[in-house]
């Protein structure tokens, strides 16, 4: 997992008695080199002060070199205005740091508070700069500063994990989902994404043809062992199971790809007489970022979240809502990984199929999917919407109902936020609807939603708000 970098930088005026005490290099650096330890991201310092301009445009070189993802700069005493002049050009995202007075009385010692707000308002008003700046307030073992910077970290992470990135279509958008469309000039440009919609299922079913049997077999039993039972169906279906997830992992790494959507229904039903979604669940466990349907927009906010959790993520359908509990269930065929599994773990089994209850319909058992029922705890799920102007973001939390939901991979989603704002199913489903929100839910185990809303904040994608209920049409 890509590691961000911090460059870290001092302001000092010599006329403050501040900045004859040494604080930046005593204090403050060697707790940041700590916390970076702690936090896994690279520190890169810039040690000496920066009093004038000129210091600073030799401050900004080093974190160009350096690659710096993110500066902060402490105002470790109140500064002249012109050394943020530089910083406003950097490629890099910026932090001001305020420390508190260390004493009250006398002469001011710091004036740190006023030296962030001088250099904010010029970075915002004289200087007109586009780039979003985020403010800092507090020592460095300060818990409100530490949690602050904690979820600026994992943001920069989320983005990070998508900068750069290559994403496979593998096999294009599976019929019919025509909300999953894209425009991968936006993806880049938004996200820095790069989609190559060349792979086609044909180079897919090549290769899991070809594959001898001592390649596979021991895949066989590597899909076995994570499951506490595998059902006949899915038995019979695990040697093509086997040789599609070969086939897709090595185009995965041939092409170097960071995630993968893959265009799952009809063909491998037609071509090999299975379902994708075990194979889907199984490259998530073993750490790759894997969408089905095709669904590229998923596939990168998938990458954001698991850069922000750093956790395995997943891909879900919302499919049920019980308005007497204000609950929804978020459900897929079955391509869930088994680390979301309850304590009855997964089961490899058959996939629902409509046609087993349809009359008339093929009945045919086909396998393999993932069945299992999630185990209770706070989760997070955003989506970029295709222009990546908005996002969805819900939170909430997996809680255990009697009603357990469809065969497939499921759970029940309770105390549901939208964009950090507490809502009833009747909002939750209005906002999804109103909103046109495609049908896709990416899902991280645990509660990032202000990592998520900084992520969106310095992207410029804005959240979708919550649309509160009402029985007259409402404007999309």
């Amino acid at each position: 997992m890509k590691k961000i970098v911090v460059g870290l930088g001092s302001f000092v005026a010599p006329s403050f008695w501040g900045s004859s005490k040494d604080l930046f290099r005593t204090r403050h650096l060697p707790a940041m080199a700590a916390l970076a330890e702690r936090m896994d991201f690279t520190l890169a310092a810039w040690s000496e002060d920066i009093v004038s301009e000129a210091d600073a445009e030799s401050a900004c070189r080093y974190f160009e070199e350096q690659g710096a993802d993110f500066i902060l700069l402490q105002c470790t005493t109140f500064p002249g205005g012109n050394v943020i002049l530089p910083f406003g050009h950097c490629r890099a995202r910026l932090g001001l740091w305020g420390l508190p007075e260390p004493e009250r009385g006398g002469a001011i010692p710091l004036n740190s508070f006023c030296g962030i707000n001088l250099l904010s308002s010029i970075l915002g008003q004289y200087m007109d700069a586009a780039q979003p700046m985020k403010w800092f307030y507090g020592d460095s073992d300060d818990p409100k500063f530490l949690r602050r910077f904690s979820v600026t970290v994992a943001a920069l992470r989320g983005i990070k994990s998508m900068t750069g990135a290559r994403i496979g279509l593998l096999g294009g958008i599976a019929p019919g989902f025509t909300d999953f469309a894209f425009d991968e000039r936006k993806t880049k440009a938004k996200l820095g994404i790069t989609v190559d919609r060349l792979p086609e299922f044909g180079d897919i079913k090549e290769r899991a043809l070809t594959y001898d049997d001592a390649v596979i077999a021991p895949l066989r039993k590597e899909f076995s062992a994570t499951a506490c039972c595998v059902s006949a169906a899915a038995e019979h279906d695990l040697d093509a199971t086997a040789r599609c997830y070969k086939a897709i992992e090595d185009i995965i790494k041939e092409n170097r790809y960071d995630a993968v959507g893959i265009g799952c229904w009809p063909r491998y039903r037609a071509s090999f007489g299975i379902v994708a979604c075990a194979i889907i669940g199984r490259l998530l466990e073993e750490g790759y970022i894997a969408a089905c349907e095709g669904d590229v927009d998923s596939a990168a906010s998938l990458l954001m979240l698991r850069g922000i959790s750093r956790q395995t993520p997943m891909l879900m359908d919302l499919s049920d809502i019980d308005f007497c509990d204000n609950t929804a269930l978020l459900w897929h065929c079955g391509s869930a990984p088994a680390c979301f599994a309850n304590k009855d773990g997964m089961k490899l089994d058959a996939h629902y199929k409509p046609g087993r209850r349809a009359p008339a319909a093929d009945s045919a058992l086909v396998g393999c999917v993932n069945d299992m029922v999630f185990a209770p705890g706070d989760i997070t799920v955003a989506r970029f919407t295709w222009e990546y102007e908005r996002a969805l973001l819900l939170a909430g939390s997996i809680v255990e109902k009697a009603d357990t939901g469809f065969d497939g991979s499921r759970g029940w989603m309770g105390g549901i936020r939208v964009a950090g704002q507490h809502v009833d199913a009747d909002t939750l489903v209005n906002t999804i609807m109103v909103s046109r929100f495609q049908h896709h839910y990416p899902v991280a185990a645990g509660c990032w939603e202000d990592e998520v809303l900084e992520c969106l904040a310095w992207l410029g994608v804005d959240p979708i708000a919550p649309v509160p209920y009402r029985n007259y049409l409402q404007k999309f």
